[in-house]
């Protein structure tokens, strides 16, 4: 790994984790761990996707579900590349303990 993906990956660390990632050695373990913690994120984005939007006082309930059912999959069919805020919270957790092992060579 070259110095510029080093420390663009430091960068990336820092901001999820704050300033303690700049004492943790990037190697290729380290990386290949971020990536797995991208990739849950992304999952998880695209199943919250497919979640309902509360259910509004006072309508139909058959017509509001059809129309979440459609937005659900126009939403999933947008392709855009914006994770939910819930989903990088708990990735970044979840992973954190993985990527500081990573760094420390175990």
């Amino acid at each position: 790994m070259d110095i510029y993906n080093r420390d663009n990956l430091t960068e990336f660390l820092v901001a999820l984790y704050g300033n303690q990632a700049h004492s943790w050695e990037i190697n290729d373990e380290v990386a290949k761990q971020v990536i797995l913690m991208v990739l849950e994120t992304e999952k998880c984005s695209k199943a919250m996707d497919f979640i309902p939007r509360p259910h509004p006082y006072g309508s139909n309930p058959l017509s509001w579900l059809g129309k979440e059912a459609a937005k659900a999959l126009f939403r999933h069919l947008k392709n855009n590349k914006d994770q939910y805020a819930v989903c990088a919270s708990k990735a970044s957790l979840v992973w954190r303990s993985k990527i500081q092992m990573a760094s420390m060579g175990l």
